[in-house]
């Protein structure tokens, strides 16, 4: 089996797209893609918005509270995060690396994919 060489700046790929994807979907640009691409850091970040809300502080309800306080970082951390696990799954070596990274790949994919089927049959056709 050839040797596949080793990614180095995964992350910061993958925090350069989510930071394109959140301004595209705050700016309604292209917006079922960018729900595709957020769906599961706008799940997130709703429920870490609800816990802290109501265990810790009260906070005003605006777009930019929603967006720059609670879904930015979210997206950020959920991006970072699913980069780093796959540069590490990438870098390992035998057979176990092909299967690991399919099934998480696969896994990415279905999350996605459910979070947008359920957030486009919340936000309809036209948001």
């Amino acid at each position: 089996m050839a040797k596949l060489p080793k990614i180095h700046h995964l992350i910061r790929y993958f925090v350069g797209f989510a930071v394109i994807a959140f301004g595209c979907y705050i700016k309604q640009i292209l917006y079922e893609i960018c729900l595709l691409f957020l769906g599961p850091a706008l799940y997130i970040a709703q429920a870490l918005k609800k816990i802290v809300i109501t265990y810790v502080w009260a906070l005003p309800s605006s777009e930019a509270v929603n967006y720059y306080v609670f879904l930015l970082p979210v997206t950020l951390f959920y991006y970072g995060l699913a980069a780093f696990q796959l540069k590490q799954l990438w870098n390992e070596r035998g057979k176990v690396r092909v299967l690991s990274l399919a099934v998480f790949s696969g896994f990415l994919i279905y999350v996605h994919f459910t979070a947008w089927q359920h957030l486009m049959g919340y936000f309809g056709e036209n948001p």
